[in-house]
């Protein structure tokens, strides 16, 4: 009975555990892709932004890096900049849309606009825009734009 119970025990804080991996809130996303974003680097791949990224919007970074170079964009967006280690994030503005949310945030003295979206059940970056780079214009319509003149 003893096992049944602890085995039971188990079973539901791993499934609370599993949950509270994707954040419900479009302020705890934002808050979990901060906290990403400023830990150490470990491992690129595990650090990587695109995974906070929808599907289209990875599809065209991804594209973008074709065969490890650098292309248009030349720098991590979440941040915008080169190494995020460190640095002090916030959220500024945050309203909905009918489309999803859209974030203002500043990422050490940078500041961007994020549209956010639910996709495959939690919160995913559709597009980000800088205030400072290619006049505050959608990255996503951008990369977009660029991939199809380097094919």
């Amino acid at each position: 009975m003893k096992k049944v119970a602890f085995l039971t025990l188990l079973l539901v804080e791993t499934s609370c555990i599993a949950q509270a991996a994707e954040p419900n809130d479009p302020r705890d996303f934002v808050a979990s892709v901060f906290k990403a974003e400023a830990a150490p680097m470990v491992d690129n791949v595990d650090q990587d932004f695109v995974r906070f990224l929808t599907t289209r919007f990875r599809k065209a970074v991804n594209l973008d890096r074709k065969e490890g170079e650098i292309g248009f964009l030349d720098h991590d967006p979440v941040c915008m900049c080169q190494d995020s280690e460190g640095m002090h994030f916030s959220i500024l503005a945050i309203g909905n849309t009918p489309s999803g949310v859209n974030v203002s945030i500043r990422a050490g003295k940078q500041v961007a606009k994020w549209r956010l979206v639910r996709e495959s059940g939690g919160w995913k970056i559709a597009d980000i825009s800088e205030a400072g780079w290619m006049k505050g214009g959608s990255l996503l319509n951008a990369l977009e734009r660029e991939n199809k003149r380097g094919r």
